[in-house]
């Protein structure tokens, strides 16, 4: 998770503490059309100690921190940023974000201001005017050009901190050494083309970039993560509903391109029917996920976007149309017969079909 997190944003209270250790409110703007309506997250990568071979040459993980940076943009605006300079600490919240209910996203960082001496001359010259000035103030402070502020956290994560701040983006389940990874391939025949990448993916690249995260015991790993290629029922909420979260965290994933006949129907397009076995499988799902630990289960569904199947099927497109209706919990699959209100269930679009090992490795670390 240390890479760049793009977040939208919103006007948002935050708290400023001064040197005198007394506190204010502060309205942090959104930078609106004239600037981005978003800010840049990320956690900087430091290292302390890189990975290394222990006394029996076995591999060891390293030890790193994480600096929290945060970078708006702004052009023109008319925001009193002098309070922000002046404070000693900034409670910044994360995420402002445009929910229907953002307060209960928002995590907070303790942050300053980066290079606030420097920030202090660029004023003579600042793109952002100063809030409550004359007409005539205001025209006297003509943006001179683009202005960033750049918030660093006081304090720095280590991994696990890191991995398990969710950005405000929804449910996220970090890899530790206890969690339980189960893959399975549709081997239903429909898939042929991608199912012997995704084996080839499976045994020679996937374990070699999961196994860090299993403290390089191959023991261990070959316990905890699962590869099956023997799916072949299309039942995915059934396959899905595996697994004991009360133990340890879970991960299921699955790769599929349809579910004709179980779920679905076989050509376009989606007719929108709620089948039988869908309704048994779904329900039987929706009560486990209600039952289970809070932050122990995560599913990943790959819609994979092949061709016809052995029976002249051309069920990727009613497939994907099936899984974007339960998604958002709309028509026949709002309420209990949909996943809108599970943000643990992730849905992943348009895979290709019959790519190559490492396109379908990519994915699915990106998805991790």
């Amino acid at each position: 998770m240390a890479f760049p997190v793009i977040i939208p944003i919103q006007d948002v209270d935050i708290t400023l503490t001064f040197p005198d250790d007394s506190t204010e409110q502060f309205t942090l703007e959104a930078p609106n059309s004239e600037g981005d309506d978003i800010f840049i997250l990320q956690f900087n990568k430091i290292p302390i100690l890189d990975d290394y071979r222990g006394g029996d040459i076995s591999m060891q993980r390293g030890y790193h921190i994480y600096q929290p940076i945060i970078e708006m943009n702004y052009s023109s605006h008319t925001m009193n940023i002098f309070r922000l300079l002046a404070a000693k600490n900034i409670e910044l919240r994360i995420p402002p974000s445009f929910s229907d209910n953002p307060a209960s996203t928002y995590q907070t960082l303790n942050v300053m201001l980066e290079d606030r001496k420097g920030m202090r001359n660029y004023f003579k010259g600042l793109a952002m005017g100063v809030q409550n000035q004359s007409t005539q103030e205001l025209a006297d402070l003509v943006p001179a050009g683009d202005l960033t502020l750049r918030f660093i956290g006081k304090k720095p994560f280590n991994e696990t901190e890191m991995e398990t701040f969710n950005f405000g983006l929804g449910f996220y389940l970090p890899i530790t050494p206890d969690t339980e990874i189960n893959i399975y391939f549709d081997a239903s025949g429909s898939m042929d083309s991608t199912l012997a990448p995704l084996q080839t993916m499976r045994d020679t690249l996937l374990k070699d970039e999961l196994l860090k995260y299993y403290n390089y015991d191959s023991t261990l790993y070959d316990q905890k993560v699962t590869v099956i290629d023997t799916y072949s029922n299309e039942r995915t909420f059934d396959v899905l509903n595996t697994g004991d979260p009360t133990a340890n965290p879970v991960r299921n994933i699955v790769f599929q391109d349809e579910a004709n006949s179980v779920y679905t129907n076989c050509n376009p397009p989606f007719d929108e029917t709620r089948r039988s076995q869908y309704e048994s499988d779904i329900t039987a799902f929706r009560n486990n996920l209600d039952s289970w630990p809070a932050n122990q289960f995560e599913a990943i569904i790959f819609h994979v976007a092949a061709g016809l199947d052995l029976n002249g099927c051309d069920s990727p497109p009613v497939f994907k149309s099936f899984l974007q209706e339960v998604e958002a919990g709309t028509g026949n699959f709002s309420g209990q017969w949909g996943l809108a209100d599970k943000p643990e269930i992730n849905f992943k679009y348009d895979l290709n079909d019959g790519d190559t090992a490492q396109y379908y490795l990519d994915k699915l670390l990106n998805a991790l």
